[in-house]
């Protein structure tokens, strides 16, 4: 049976299912009985889902995508699927197209408690910046310290990155599976698009997608309409941010090694040749924040905003100082009066 065309994207045939099996819904005791609608018949205690109107539905849910996106291409979409069958794909549409992303476990409170989590996101770019700022300054311990933390918020915020605001769709792979985020997404009135298998309710979802959740290969051949939408109608601003940030990232590697470089090449200079030289004349080029006597939670700040020496605090001007995220007014013509008092000292 020939694929049928809508507008620029294509729906799989009823063979192409079949033969991904996305036919298979679950044993007859792990039914939805909201699910009636979609079952063609049981056999041998398990539900054959009806794939013709899995094509029905998903090609309700492929015009609305359409619809979203003709309006907006930049619309933030978050796509979600924990489940082993699904986390290749759901990296591979994030990374690819542009797409907010969850392959781990939902973060609980994403949605409903979003600005708290949008702090986490925001700390992982702070501390990988952090990381490569005093890659030279910190001990091997710290660094690794700092190095465990970004693997630790990367599992759970690496693909919601750049996430400043509430998604305006959300694609669910196993509402089952993934119950959380649809009980978020509906609290919060954010529109869905969803796989649903026969042991969910699809009326939960703003548009469902009846089939087989479990299997792979039926997965890619739904997900595949979705790729040709993104295809075309797609924007890459959300590519465009992730891209700028790594090169930022790139280039501040460049700039600290180079500045490593011209004080170990000083410190050879002078003849001093050992590595416990080396590392004292290093040290001595960095004054430690403390030594202005600020608290904890303030140097804390500045080395979330990559000042991570009174050097390098001195070369921020009074204005710089006071636009520092967390560092209040009071704070910041406090930590002004007290370098005018080391430059004095010094």
């Amino acid at each position: 049976m020939p694929k049928t065309k809508t507008k620029a994207f294509y729906i799989p045939s009823v063979d192409d299912l079949l033969r991904a099996g996305a036919q298979f819904g679950h044993s007859t005791q792990r039914w939805h009985p909201a699910f009636k609608p979609f079952i063609y018949k049981r056999r041998a205690n398990i539900y054959i889902i009806n794939v013709e109107k899995t094509i029905a539905y998903l090609k309700k849910a492929a015009e609305a995508l359409y619809k979203m996106l003709d309006a907006d291409p930049d619309l933030d979409i978050v796509i979600v699927g924990t489940k082993k069958q699904a986390q290749e794909y759901v990296k591979e549409l994030g990374e690819k197209y542009g797409l907010f992303y969850v392959d781990r476990k939902w973060p609980a409170g994403l949605l409903t408690n979003f600005e708290k989590v949008q702090e986490s996101i925001e700390r992982l770019l702070q501390l990988k910046e952090r990381y490569i700022r005093q890659k030279y300054q910190l001990t091997k311990k710290e660094l690794l310290d700092i190095k465990r933390k970004i693997e630790r918020l990367e599992r759970k915020f690496g693909g919601l990155t750049f996430m400043r605001k509430l998604p305006d769709l959300i694609i669910i792979i196993d509402t089952k599976r993934e119950e959380v985020a649809l009980s978020e997404a509906r609290k919060l009135g954010i529109p869905t698009i969803a796989i649903v298998d026969s042991n969910s309710d699809p009326r939960l979802v703003d548009y469902p997608i009846p089939m087989n959740d479990d299997a792979r290969r039926a997965l890619g051949v739904v997900l595949e309409t979705f790729k040709k939408i993104f295809e075309e109608k797609r924007g890459d601003k959300l590519l465009k941010l992730r891209e700028k940030f790594n090169e930022h990232l790139k280039e501040l590697e460049k700039k600290i090694d180079q500045e490593f470089g011209i004080l170990r090449e000083a410190a050879e200079g002078k003849k001093e040749e050992t590595k416990e030289t080396v590392e004292v004349v290093r040290v001595k080029a960095y004054t430690p924040l403390e030594e202005l006597g600020l608290s904890s939670n303030v140097v804390e700040r500045l080395k979330l905003a990559g000042i991570s020496s009174v050097e390098e605090l001195l070369r921020r001007s009074p204005e710089e100082i006071k636009a520092i995220r967390g560092i209040g007014r009071k704070t910041a013509e406090k930590i002004i009066s007290l370098l005018k008092e080391y430059e004095s000292r010094h």
